[in-house]
């Protein structure tokens, strides 16, 4: 109990400071304070993402805290991307790696969980039974703002664009290094979470929308008195009676997926990772800035900015070359971006599809899976354990945990049978990498 105390505790801490702690006489309309924590996340984003971090993997964290959770990541999203000398901060962008990651594997062990608990007949309301519900907003809101700060940090900031003739290319280098590593953290993280979701099905996911499930969402203190509560969202299906179906609901994730990776693909396209052309079916926003920073690139053709060759070290920008050192990737992008629609513009739900269009949209899916897989294989990982089965939370951050580095590539596990487990997958990559004299640095 004194543990599940103290997480309380530091629960409302990190609530109260994200979100501000409204009276419950407030008028309901009356603007609410900001909190503390984004401007933390802006002045000192490695310590926030290494405080964050740390939260994240206390055992004892609770399920209805995780919508909270994926607003504090959202924080330190925005600081980081917002900010050129904060992508050249490599502590903060691998500790933002590094939170997501922890965050992703937090949710995945809430998901899998979930099937469990509903068989145990759990109480209409609770998160952790019916916690799947929570996933389609983690992917919608979070992974989409950070697939989007991407493309945005690329235009509003130019700062992956090549440097004029004479300058120092360090800093612009590094900053399209960074972008490259979240954004392939990114596509990782989407695989793990779809993984997750398709091993607990259709039926977990209807039942968890069906059962209401409440998170936390602000910190409710007392008139004239110490304590407080926790006041809670609740989440609920899409649509109306008649659309709340197992097989409609399962399309509204599945779309949600659809548009978090042509989100996705913009921004390999902004860093490089993507030809233009292959980036040209994403959104019109997004695929905007990819032009943006491709024309802010000069004739390069991509917005990337070229690796430096100066006495300062650019790290991972290895992920720079990715089209160019991995055949497999660069057919893979070319074949996915040239397939997809505009994922925005359709909506789920006001109409009941045909079998052959749910067909038609299970298979484009599994095609957006299988090209974020594709990418996570042909990009070995430094800052968190490279095996993306890995649901270890042990230690005070995932960058802590991934202590032990491949002999071949020098990417990063956790352990040694986190390694052995993942060779069959990441074996191609590590033989490119040494036969092509790189390694993850």
């Amino acid at each position: 109990m004194g543990a599940l105390a103290g997480i309380c505790e530091a629960v409302h801490g990190l609530v109260t400071a994200a979100c501000g702690a409204q009276a419950p006489l407030d008028n309901e309309y009356a603007e609410r304070p900001a909190g503390q924590l984004p401007g933390l996340a802006a002045a000192h984003p490695e310590a926030y993402t290494a405080l964050f971090d740390c939260w994240l993997r206390v055992p004892v964290l609770p399920a209805d805290c995780m919508l909270v959770a994926s607003q504090l990541l959202s924080y330190a999203v925005t600081a980081v991307l917002g900010s050129a000398a904060a992508l050249s901060n490599t502590a903060a962008v691998a500790g933002l790696a590094s939170a997501l990651t922890s965050l992703v594997k937090r949710a995945v062990q809430f998901t899998r969980a979930a099937a469990a608990l509903q068989a145990q007949s759990a109480a209409a309301g609770d998160a952790a039974a019916f916690f799947p519900a929570a996933i389609d907003h983690i992917t919608g809101d979070c992974f989409r703002m950070m697939a989007c700060a991407i493309c945005d940090a690329s235009t509003s900031s130019h700062v992956f664009a090549a440097p004029a003739a004479g300058s120092a290319s360090g800093s612009n280098s590094q900053a399209a290094a960074s972008a490259a590593l979240l954004a392939v953290v990114l596509a990782r993280s989407l695989v793990q979470l779809a993984d997750a979701m398709e091993a607990a099905g259709p039926e977990v996911y209807s039942r968890s929308l069906l059962g209401e499930p409440s998170f936390r969402v602000r910190w409710i203190r007392a008139v004239d008195a110490a304590g407080g509560m926790f006041a809670t969202a609740e989440l609920h299906p899409c649509g109306s009676e008649q659309q709340q179906t197992v097989e409609t609901q399962w399309q509204v994730w599945q779309l949600s997926v659809l548009q978090a990776v042509q989100h996705l693909l913009a921004a390999l396209g902004a860093v490089g990772m993507a030809p233009p052309a292959a980036a040209a079916g994403a959104s019109a926003a997004a695929a905007g800035a990819s032009a943006a920073a491709a024309a802010a690139a000069g004739s390069g053709g991509t917005g990337m900015a070229p690796v430096s060759s100066g006495s300062q070290q650019v790290r991972w920008g290895y992920l720079l070359q990715l089209q160019q050192s991995s055949p497999r990737w660069a057919a893979a992008v070319a074949a996915y971006g040239a397939t997809q629609p505009n994922w925005e513009d359709i909506e789920v739900g006001a109409q009941r599809s045909s079998a052959a269009e749910a067909e038609q949209r299970t298979q484009q899916y599994a095609q957006a899976i299988g090209f974020c897989r594709a990418l996570a294989a042909a990009a070995p990982l430094l800052v968190v354990c490279n095996n993306p089965s890995c649901e270890n939370c042990a230690g005070v951050s995932e960058a802590a945990a991934a202590s032990k580095a491949c002999a071949g590539c020098r990417c990063r596990y956790c352990s040694v049978a986190c390694q052995r487990a993942d060779w069959k997958r990441h074996k191609h990559a590590c033989r490119c990498m040494v036969a092509a004299g790189e390694t993850c640095v």
